[in-house]
């Protein structure tokens, strides 16, 4: 009981610091989570209209939140071309025994014209505190559009849970959160981010920017501070044909260190 006790206040403070919110990927973690207007297998969980393949991509995360492993997350997701489009499902888990969260989702995304992508989301939340007895559930829908309308401009919004949807049996609200982006690509595969978040549940709005380069073929650096709290975050991305691995650091201004890694793998085309 004395751990439970322990770990539900460590699980509190760190809502009431927006530290346990989901998190997605390593590569989004270490550019602050401004993903807007990313493509591809790392895009899941972000802007569903940007989960863009031309073949099957799948990913697993591992996220460490202060050396607690009972606060740890895991995560799965995977893409694939189908119906004129892709689609994307993955599953998220945190917590241990008397206190877990999951949330899982199926998307769509389809290619409206050359330079108009659009997504949409269904997620499942659960919630399960002390015993079986005490499990909440919720669903959720997430929309988004990514825009192309000059060469290397991107810009793009997206819109997660606008029904205002609640766990079932209590009072406790999923967030409606908007959030609008611009990404600048330099050259190449380099590019800055710049993204603005309005969460219902906060008066404050977030601010996030990054940069991500590409040093050689195999090897990337990234990089990305968010205002709300204050979070810097530093990343390493590499590139093995068609296996890649991402290993990423937050430093949360209240709560220090946060190291995650992500393995994604992609079929051939």
């Amino acid at each position: 009981m004395i751990k439970f006790a322990l770990t539900a206040i460590l699980l509190t403070a760190v809502s009431l610091l927006r530290a346990q919110e989901f998190k997605k990927n390593a590569y989004g973690e270490a550019l602050s989570d401004a993903m807007s207007c990313q493509t591809g297998i790392y895009a899941v969980g972000y802007n569903p209209a940007g989960i863009e393949t031309t073949t099957f991509e799948a990913s697993v995360s591992y996220f460490d939140r202060y050396q607690v492993k009972e606060i740890s997350q895991k995560t799965a997701a995977i893409i694939f071309p189908a119906l004129n489009g892709c689609f994307s499902a993955d599953f998220n888990y945190h917590g241990f025994k008397l206190f877990n969260q999951i949330l899982s989702g199926l998307g769509y995304q389809m290619k409206l014209s050359d330079k108009i992508r659009a997504g949409v989301k269904v997620n499942y939340h659960g919630l399960n505190i002390g015993s079986s007895s005490e499990k909440y559930t919720a669903v959720s829908g997430e929309i988004g559009v990514i825009l192309s309308p000059i060469k290397h401009l991107e810009l793009a919004s997206y819109i997660k849970n606008p029904t205002n949807s609640q766990f079932s049996g209590s009072d406790t609200i999923i967030p409606l959160t908007m959030v609008c982006g611009i990404r600048y690509m330099l050259y190449e595969k380099n590019f800055a981010a710049l993204e603005v978040e309005k969460q219902s549940l906060y008066d404050e709005i977030t601010v996030r920017c990054s940069v991500s380069g590409v040093l050689c073929e195999k090897f990337e650096v990234r990089g990305g501070l968010e205002t709300f709290p204050f979070t810097v975050s530093m990343g390493v991305g590499f590139n093995f044909d068609r296996l890649k691995i991402e290993a990423a650091v937050q430093r949360n201004e209240f709560l220090g260190y946060m190291p995650s890694i992500s393995l994604a793998f992609q079929a051939k085309k």
